[in-house]
């Protein structure tokens, strides 16, 4: 039986928090311009042993807004089939900058995450989102550690309810979810709630992630965010006769209607020429 784990309850019991009701009503999308990269070393190859929703594999992949649950609709069960047992005892690394909010055995209604680890991430839109790491062997950050991208957090595993090895699953591998604006709290350890799920793509440059698809880690500890750029910060002032040549900020912004700038060819015919100094040509 594939998994990932369940979620909690806030003044409402368990089975209010199980799957009659699974849907991905209210999913986010990924910050724009924030790279994602797989929770494995450079090179390796990630299996999806299972993908999004309830049939994708896991019935426990549910909810994508519950004020009350994990919204883990979006989450992955990944394996390492190029090593021994799925890849347990494998290297797990952060996906991306970030700080641990928790590293831990899950416990109460968190208990079938086994050991897990949550790491919260700003990637510079305005909103914080926070990354688990669930079913690990060993784990080996604290809570309130900052981390870099690439950096080893644990071990893939197959951990839950206290125990190294878990009776609702047979293969080791490691469920990972994102989640914007989510809290933390609940029975127990607590863990991340509430907020929305996050379609955690592109992930190293993979979209429409499916069940049995293979992914090829390309996390070499460089965090390529370039986070969001808004009027309100400073401008680089482009000289007299300079070329931009990616339109990908506010300070880049072609009006059309001052001359401040012109379209020439350039990288994908997107170059743009300013004839007047101007911070801002918009």
């Amino acid at each position: 039986m594939l998994t990932t784990a369940l979620a909690l309850t806030l003044g409402r019991p368990a089975a209010a928090c199980q799957y009659d009701e699974c849907h991905s009503d209210g999913a986010v999308s990924l910050a724009s311009g924030w790279t994602l990269h797989l929770p494995f070393e450079a090179g390796e190859e990630a299996v999806v042993h299972a993908g999004y929703g309830p049939s994708g594999g896991s019935s426990l992949h549910c909810r994508a807004q519950d004020s009350s649950c994990a919204n883990d609709y979006y989450a992955l069960d990944l394996t390492l089939e190029a090593h021994a047992d799925h890849g347990k005892g494998q290297p797990v690394l952060a996906v991306a900058d970030g700080e641990v909010r928790d590293a831990g055995w899950g416990s109460e209604g968190w208990a079938n995450y086994g050991r897990r680890v949550y790491i919260t991430h700003e990637p510079g839109d305005g909103n914080t989102y926070t990354s688990m790491y669930a079913h690990l062997d060993s784990i080996s950050v604290s809570t309130g550690e900052t981390v870099r991208a690439g950096q080893q957090i644990g071990t893939l595993g197959q951990s839950c309810d206290g125990a190294d090895s878990c009776g609702s699953f047979s293969t080791p591998h490691l469920h990972f979810a994102l989640h914007r604006g989510s809290s933390f709290g609940g029975s127990g350890s607590g863990g991340s709630y509430g907020g929305r799920a996050v379609i955690p793509e592109p992930f190293d440059g993979y979209t429409g992630i499916s069940p049995g698809d293979t992914l090829i880690s390309d996390n070499d500890g460089e965090d390529d965010t370039t986070g969001t750029t808004t009027a309100s910060e400073d401008c680089r002032v482009a000289p007299s006769g300079a070329t931009i040549i990616q339109e990908a900020s506010d300070c880049a912004e072609r009006t059309g209607d001052s001359g401040a700038m012109e379209s020439i060819d350039g990288h994908g015919g997107g170059a743009l020429r300013t004839a007047i100094d101007v911070a801002s040509p918009h």
